[in-house]
């Protein structure tokens, strides 16, 4: 680098790449989203506190509710109580 070129401070890329971050992040929710409206299972996305983002229409079949009622729901108020201890020694062991 030459004297005459300004110095960038690493930090002045960080929106881009937390920009950049996010879109991937997106794109991957959004490829998620699309197999789970193909699967004939339940299934749900979950954030890092069990809490529900999305259900795919047989989990909300399932349940015998509209899919966006459960946003926001911890997991476990999903599960029938006598499995509820599984589910929470289940997501114990998660890592980040």
């Amino acid at each position: 680098m030459s004297s005459d070129t300004p110095h960038r401070d690493e930090t002045e890329f960080l929106p881009a790449e937390e920009a950049t971050a996010a879109a991937v992040g997106a794109e991957a929710i959004r490829a998620v989203r699309a197999i789970m409206a193909l699967m004939g299972e339940g299934a749900a996305i979950l954030d890092a506190k069990g809490r529900v983002l999305h259900c795919n229409a047989p989990l909300a079949e399932t349940l015998r509710r509209p899919a966006d009622e459960f946003l926001g729901w911890p997991f476990s108020q999903l599960v029938s109580p006598e499995d509820r201890g599984m589910w929470r020694a289940a997501f114990a062991g998660r890592t980040e």
